[in-house]
């Protein structure tokens, strides 16, 4: 899975598509919830000892999921809603790695894995 960092949420329009896509949507699960955010950036820390690298993403959370047909398949996210969690350093390993479907409909984000389910509903 390829992810990239800093992409508008809005996306950008890809030839031969009829969605926008965003690279930097991605999910997470933390403390066994499902949560969602936007990659800002990717940054990368080498322990001057041991030279051994760590690779993170500095993550904004979007609102905490709400599930409107009460099943983990579609995700609504309030974006007038409060964030779910402060922005984070994530390790990249705790990036779940599924695509993610969404589309936009001010306030909402309607999100659907295209692999997998949401857990904690």
């Amino acid at each position: 899975m390829q992810f990239t960092a800093g992409e508008p949420i809005e996306g950008h329009r890809q030839v031969g598509w009829n969605n926008p896509r965003c690279g930097s949507v991605f999910t997470a699960k933390i403390e066994g919830q499902s949560v969602y955010g936007h990659i800002k950036r990717f940054v990368r820390f080498t322990c001057r000892r041991s030279g051994v690298q760590s690779e993170h993403a500095v993550v904004q959370w979007f609102a905490k999921p709400k599930y409107p047909d009460g099943d983990p398949l579609l995700v609504r996210i309030d974006t007038s809603e409060p964030r779910a969690l402060a922005p984070t350093l994530l390790h990249l390993d705790e990036i779940d790695p599924d695509r993610i479907l969404y589309e936009i409909d001010p306030p909402f984000m309607f999100m659907m894995r295209v692999k997998g389910l949401d857990i904690g509903v």
